[in-house]
């Protein structure tokens, strides 16, 4: 029995012996008593998400939990860029996608306001200092400097309603989901070239939300359709 080829047995790294298995963890992680979970070095870790009218950031351990920013109209989707501490989010409401730094009384900027019909996905490239974002109002996927200079169109053609988008910068790539018929979870080189479907068909109704495991190099989503969290490997 290869006990490796079970999902979850490591929460990073696993290497199959005789009989038995072993777990690592990537730099910058250590191995907890159990022998099989990962913890992150550093600062404790935190989610950020939104409730619409606000950002709200919780530590993973539950023990703090506050307003990172107010007085928002119709916020959906988040990107962080950890370098500047700066929160970037879509807000339907303004028809705009604006920007804040993580400190206490921080002013709310927009980045993005003309030539957008229904931002959606946003995703922040911490490595060439980019952002990027859906649009299913105009079917297209655009790209710009984090100071929305320099905004491109980057994917305009067979999309049918992309949604949520997710970013690999070490390797290259975005990921992206499209609620059309067929639906589809596709991919292509951050240049918008080399362009692959990686999901389709009965595995997919309405994928929602993406997510990329780096350590563990794989792709979940949600379906909020047939009610599911899924995953697979970043090759589809």
């Amino acid at each position: 029995i290869n006990e490796c080829e079970i999902p979850g047995m490591c929460s990073q790294k696993c290497y199959n012996t005789k009989g038995s298995f072993k777990c690592s963890c990537m730099e910058g992680y250590v191995l907890e008593p159990d022998g099989r979970r990962c913890k992150a070095l550093g600062p404790r870790p935190y989610v950020l998400f939104t409730d619409r009218n606000s950002i709200r950031l919780i530590m993973t351990d539950g023990k703090e939990y506050k307003q990172a920013v107010q007085g928002l109209k119709d916020a959906r989707t988040l990107g962080f860029d950890v370098k500047e501490s700066m929160l970037y989010w879509t807000d339907k409401a303004a028809t705009a996608i604006q920007k804040a730094k993580m400190v206490p009384d921080t002013t709310i900027e927009t980045v993005h306001e003309t030539g957008l019909v229904e931002p959606a996905g946003l995703a922040i490239d911490w490595v060439g200092r980019k952002m990027y974002w859906a649009d299913p109002g105009a079917n297209t996927i655009e790209v710009s400097e984090l100071d929305g200079s320099n905004t491109m169109t980057l994917i305009s053609s067979g999309l049918d309603k992309p949604s949520a988008v997710v970013l690999d910068p070490t390797e290259g790539f975005i990921y992206w989901t499209d609620w059309g018929d067929p639906a589809k979870i596709e991919r292509a080189s951050m240049d918008g070239t080399a362009r692959k479907v990686l999901i389709s068909g009965e595995h997919l109704e309405r994928p929602a939300g993406l997510a990329i495991d780096y350590s563990t190099r794989r792709l979940y989503w949600i379906d909020s359709k047939l009610d599911v969290i899924k995953h697979c490997n970043l090759n589809g």
